[in-house]
């Protein structure tokens, strides 16, 4: 008797329960949005968004192509947009558009619900224009006290209603303390040019952010695929812990561009394929790992990977290099000046002028055990550093 006194108890309270839990979730449907491809729903939108809670919650968007003539800015508190998958919830913009989320953060939140939060995902937000700005801005103040993921963005699709309509830039996120993005694809304008829009991915953070992962990003004709940035010399504040894990970047000018100002971040790209014009990766950053990669550049003068600035502590390993423009065209490996203390190991080389370049100013580097096929020069050093491997010759 007991037992089922318990258990009735329990179901009351999970009915009782439920009206405060249903609040939480906004379908922009009962709030006047349509969904049918005609009538602008930024203004339902963004009821639906204003009677989310105190504590935040979901704002879902049910199959449907919702049309925009506007920014959709979100609320400072903990947001989440939900569809039912890329192709089936669209949200799609008429004018200039984009989400926009600048929220405030507790320098020292006392629960889960002073979190400031954004998840994004199952959408394809689309766009009418040739270059309708960001798809998706986020900025966090910089010194905020908060550890939790503050940006999880899945199963989004990024791109404009045709080849020619194109989104500036995809996702910019500022002072994001952690971020998981994880299932995207950006698609710029490959009929114009692949520099139109500007960037897929860019994480810009001063202050010690950390974690940041991102797997199968799966950007095409962009000027740069990812940027990260921020941090000041020497302080160790820039992002840490950059991962990127089976990725795609093709068309684009640079895959991954890496610039923290040697703040000492930790870098993987690992498992990507990178079809570049210029750079496949360019990196001033400490303590990173580049590795598993299939590179291929196409434009004379493009590297595979360039390492610059004052980094330390970078292995390059078991990558495939392609270069396209056999002697008036792309080199491998090219360490610049002041770089030290890293590898260029166990990497394969089809083609290209010079495969590894350790050019004047480099010291203390290692280069061995790697496959050079086609290349004018195998490897070349101009500086004081060590260099083994299948026709390198000896040091």
């Amino acid at each position: 008797m007991l037992k089922k006194l318990k258990y009735v108890l329990a179901i009351t309270a999970s009915i009782l329960a439920w009206p405060t839990y249903a609040q939480s979730w906004i379908n922009v449907a009962d709030y006047g949005a349509n969904g049918n491809d005609t009538v602008d729903d930024l203004s339902a939108i963004n009821s639906a968004v204003a009677a989310l809670p105190a504590r935040g919650g979901v704002v879902y968007f049910p199959p449907g192509n919702y049309r925009l003539a506007g920014k959709l800015n979100l609320p400072d508190k903990r947001v989440s947009l939900q569809g039912d998958g890329i192709g089936i919830s669209t949200l799609e913009w008429t004018a200039v558009g984009g989400i926009r989320y600048a929220p405030t953060v507790l320098s020292s939140p006392s629960g889960a619900d002073d979190g400031r939060e954004l998840s994004i995902s199952k959408l394809t937000l689309r766009t009418q224009l040739a270059n309708g700005g960001s798809a998706i801005v986020a900025t966090w103040p910089e010194a905020n006290g908060q550890y939790a993921i503050t940006a999880y963005i899945k199963e989004v699709e990024i791109r404009g209603t045709s080849f020619t309509q194109y989104w500036g830039s995809g996702i910019v996120l500022t002072g994001a303390r952690q971020s998981v993005i994880e299932d995207v694809t950006m698609v710029g304008a490959p009929s114009i040019s692949y520099s139109v829009m500007d960037k897929g991915l860019q994480i810009i953070s001063n202050n010690n952010s950390t974690e940041h992962k991102i797997r199968n990003l799966n950007v095409y004709a962009a000027n740069r695929g990812v940027i990260v940035q921020g941090g000041v010399a020497g302080t160790g504040s820039g992002p840490e812990g950059i991962y990127i894990d089976s990725s795609t970047f093709v068309n684009v000018g640079t895959g991954v561009y890496v610039n923290t100002a040697d703040s000492e971040p930790v870098t993987f790209v690992r498992g990507s394929h990178i079809n570049a014009h210029l750079f496949g990766i360019d990196s001033e950053a400490l303590n990173s790992v580049y590795a598993n990669n299939e590179i291929q550049t196409t434009d004379s003068g493009g590297v595979g990977i360039r390492v610059t600035g004052n980094p330390i502590n970078v292995l390059i390993n078991s990558n495939v290099f392609h270069g396209t423009q056999t002697g008036s065209g792309s080199n491998g490996v090219v360490l610049q000046a002041n770089v030290s203390h890293s590898s260029v190991v166990n990497n394969h080389f089809l083609s290209g002028i010079t495969c590894v370049w350790l050019q004047t100013g480099t010291q203390a580097n290692f280069v061995a055990q790697n496959v050079f096929n086609g290349c004018t020069t195998n490897a070349l050093n101009q500086g004081s550093n060590t260099v083994f491997g299948w026709g390198a010759g000896t040091p």
